[in-house]
């Protein structure tokens, strides 16, 4: 407490004892870790407590404890916007407009979706958006409009209270009017792309009116950084193609791995959301993941430039949310908000504080990304900021740990002389922390105690008596002492006395806060036009430390490497990430998808694998499109418009649909929504019905899937839908390798390789083995090996394998191979003389089935 010391000398008031131990005991009595609690500067909407008249609310539900990730924080999301919505009536039913304001960062994205009646885009957003409330026309909720999306809602989230407010209050004309008053200079042009999205703009209206009721505040002039988010410059991942993937969060449990967790090696909390909100909805724009990669790169050859950023950016608090609160000026000055304003304008000199060596680290620093964080660093208005607050902020005020060593911080965050009458307030306070040092140094000569004066956030200013481990039920304590509450090894109590002096002390703070505050308000006027470009170091800081977590990421981890982009994909021993983090035996399998390529199908045994492939391949490329390097030895990708997953077999009890419901909708979305840059990853098709029914469906749906030039993956133990190899030569058969062991007792049993191959599984059976092998009874195994004896007489044999249809797909295969090949080589990847060995392989596979083919016509 340094400048607690620097204050009390520089002051040239000639008031009682300056130089006692007022202020020894000052400092000592915020500082104590016992006494750290949650810091006071935490923002809250408070809108649980208000409504709009007229308005149904639901109630706040309890938040779930959250799991931890591999950086010691939550890995599940944390509420961080507030989120109104509102669907198109009539003929507009199914558009959907949304709006977040962000609660962590001075910004609002807008969006406008046409959605499906299931609603996935919507809930997929949300998501993203991580809302603390939802706010909704008040109709929806009363019946009195059609209420699917708000059920849908409610299922998806159900611990994020739904607030409704009366439907006059989404105007798309007052929506316009907010955005063009409260967008920054920079996104001044926003509201010409916007000007037809109407119930975008109606839900503006309605976030505002919202928020400035419910939170008694409203938001400066041209501070906020509008943007307008369209669908075509990320790629779409619903909610439950998240949850499989395990992209945040585990299926294991909140304490599982997730990809989230094993990626999250960032600093700052401003990092982590930056890679929550890429996993969830990863760019698709090749420049920007291209400049990721290139900056990832240079770090992994540039040590000391990866070990400066990381420490320069270790440093700096939550820059985003210390803006919002700059900009949201409050209808009244409470104390929690006089309180709130000193710690943000503190929070700003501490962040341009440590701009200096931000700018210092990244200034030799060479890739494009990094060179564009830097020049946005340059900007002269952050020396003008620090300039301005350097005359009024003293240089040792600073973000602490703990509300009880907050208090202190901003009792003296004003420099000695800018207000004589703040200086004396704070000299008196000083005296007063004296007065009850010396009272309780006196208890303690009197009594003949070991007592020492404490204060914290709860109990304020109180006595402590150490009792060194000795056992505290037998201690006697004199009629004064009050309030007594016996800890382990301490007994913490107070008198009528202190309590008086601690009343005047709380008086005296208060009046100190009120005072601060309103010299700091008058700062923030003067300063507001220019604050806005504390969003860039915000923006600067979260993507610094994103970078600088994937770099980790690639060094520390085992055969990393960075992708590239083209009109296929190609991976050549690919591991499944989150696995192989976690120490599970991994082997590497290949993928291949391309034009004339576009499909494979995956058959074999149970607990061979195809799942675990269908998911590391949809993991692997929201890797790649985030900027992150992949477990492989050599790795391509499409940048793809949506990820769709259809795995999994799940009831709707609410919703009184059954599995194959279920799996028919959602085989539905896909149909209707996949093109020609998806990736569709299925798992068993159309097993919730019988084989006779479901193998028709699920043949029918994948033809219909193919037309649509998506890459798709399958995973069946249905060998019907093996014969689409047969027919299209853009669809390639798979099996996952096992091979028969016997074991001592004579029985058969399987072991998995779990290697990826060509063609159809050979083996049969194999479910019988694996049901043998779970302790059934003897009695139902041999009535099952002999069941199935008898329905295998009765199969009728499949037709031989078209050898057009063959010849077509290796002329087709040869090509792309040849492409593929002459890149390895072009990058090293493989050697002459292993390329020259390869291609003869590929040119006598081609030349015999062309022979074979002659043969047969003969």
């Amino acid at each position: 407490m340094d400048f607690v010391n620097q204050f009390l000398a520089s002051t040239e008031l000639n008031l009682r004892n300056p130089g006692g131990r007022g202020r020894e005991v000052l400092a000592a009595s915020f500082a104590r870790p016992e006494n750290r609690l949650t810091p006071s500067n935490s923002r809250s909407n408070g809108s649980a407590s208000r409504s709009f008249s007229g308005s149904g609310s639901t109630p706040r539900s309890a938040t779930p404890r959250r799991s931890i990730g591999s950086s010691g924080r939550s890995s599940e999301a944390e509420p961080l916007s507030i989120v109104a919505l509102v669907e198109g009536r009539g003929y507009a039913r199914g558009e959907v407009g949304m709006v977040a304001l962000f609660q962590t960062s001075p910004k609002m994205i807008i969006c406008q979706i046409p959605d499906s009646p299931m609603y996935n885009r919507t809930i997929t957003q949300l998501n993203v958006f991580s809302p603390s409330e939802i706010i909704v026309p008040v109709t929806v909720t009363d019946g009195l409009e059609n209420n699917h999306l708000t059920e849908t809602i409610r299922r998806s989230f159900p611990n994020v209270p739904l607030n409704a407010i009366p439907r006059k209050f989404f105007s798309d004309q007052l929506g316009l009017q907010y955005v063009k008053k409260l967008a920054m200079p920079k996104c001044a042009s926003v509201h010409h792309i916007i000007s037809q999205k109407y119930y975008a703009l109606a839900a503006v209206s309605a976030l505002w009116r919202y928020v400035e009721y419910s939170q008694n505040s409203y938001y400066a002039p041209k501070s906020l950084h509008i943007s307008f988010q369209g669908a075509e410059m990320s790629t779409f991942i619903d909610s439950q193609a998240a949850i499989r993937m395990e992209l945040v969060t585990s299926q294991l449990g909140p304490k599982g791995p997730s990809l989230f967790n094993i990626l999250n090696c960032c600093k700052t909390l401003p990092g982590e959301r930056m890679l929550r909100a890429s996993l969830l909805q990863p760019t698709r724009l090749v420049g920007l993941i291209q400049q990721r990669h290139e900056a990832v790169q240079e770090l992994l050859g540039k040590a000391e430039l990866f070990i400066e950023l990381r420490g320069a950016i270790s440093n700096f608090g939550d820059v985003g949310k210390v803006l919002t609160g700059c900009i949201q000026i409050p209808k009244s000055d409470t104390s929690r908000a006089v309180e709130q304003r000193i710690n943000l304008v503190i929070g700003i000199k501490q962040a341009l504080t440590l701009l200096h060596p931000l700018k210092e680290s990244i200034k030799e620093a060479m890739s494009p990304l990094f060179r564009v964080i830097y020049n946005d660093l340059l900007d002269t208005r952050f020396e003008k900021l620090l300039e301005v607050l350097s005359e009024i902020i003293s240089d040792d005020a600073k973000i602490t740990k703990g509300s009880a060593a907050m208090k202190l911080q901003r009792c003296f965050a004003i420099k000695s002389g800018v207000n004589q009458v703040l200086d004396i307030s704070r000299k008196a306070y000083c005296e007063i922390v004296e007065d009850m040092s010396a009272y309780v140094a006196e208890l303690a000569n009197e009594h003949n105690l070991n007592l020492k004066l404490t204060s914290s956030a709860v109990r304020g200013f109180h006595i402590q008596l150490i009792i060194n481990g000795k056992g505290n039920k037998d201690i006697e304590l004199p009629a004064e002492f009050t309030q007594v509450q016996r800890g382990k090894n301490v007994i913490s109590f107070t008198t009528d006395t202190l309590m008086l002096l601690d009343r005047r002390s709380c008086e005296n703070l208060a009046e100190i806060n009120k005072m601060s505050s309103k010299i700091l308000e008058t700062l923030l006027s003067e300063i507001r036009n220019d604050i806005s470009c504390l969003y860039n170091l915000s923006e600067a800081v979260s993507l610094i430390d994103l970078i600088t977590s994937f770099a980790h990421i690639a060094s520390s981890r085992d055969r990393y490497l960075c992708p590239s982009f083209e009109d296929k994909v190609a991976i050549l021993q690919g591991r499944h990430p989150i696995l192989e983090a976690i120490g599970v035996a991994m082997t590497a399998n290949d993928t291949f998808l391309s034009a004339s390529a576009s499909g494979m199908i995956i058959t074999g045994p149970n607990m061979g694998g195809k799942t675990t492939y269908l998911l590391q391949v949809g993991t692997l490329q929201v890797m790649a499109q985030i900027g992150c390097f992949v477990p492989a030895e050599f790795a391509v990708f499409k940048p793809v418009d949506q990820i769709l997953i259809r795995m999994g077999s799940t009831n709707t009890v609410e919703e009184n649909a059954s599995t194959f419901e279920n799996e028919m909708m959602e085989s539905s979305f896909i149909l209707q929504n996949a093109t020609s840059d998806s990736l569709v990853l299925i798992d068993e098709l159309c097993r919730s019905t019988s084989r006779e029914e479901g193998a028709p469906i699920a043949f029918a749906i994948l033809e219909k899937l193919r037309k649509t030039g998506a890459f798709m993956i399958v995973a069946t133990h249905e060998k019907l839908l093996t014969r689409l190899a047969d027919i299209y030569p853009d669809i390639n058969n798979y099996h996952m390798e096992s091979e028969e062991i016997r074991a001592k007792d004579g029985t058969l049993h399987l072991r998995h390789s779990h290697r990826l191959v060509p063609g159809v599984v050979a083996l049969t059976e194999y479910g019988l083995r694996l049901a043998s092998s779970l302790n059934l009874p003897p009695s139902v195994r041999s009535e099952a090996w002999m069941v199935a004896g008898k329905l295998a007489n009765c199969e009728k044999p499949t037709s031989d394998v078209s050898m057009n249809c063959k010849l077509n797909r290796l002329k087709m295969a040869f090509g792309d191979r040849l492409l593929l090949l002459a890149r390895q080589r072009k990058s090293n990847q493989i050697t002459e003389d292993a390329a020259l060995d390869q291609f003869c392989r590929m040119k006598q596979e081609l030349v015999a089935a062309v022979n074979l083919q002659a043969t047969q016509q003969k």
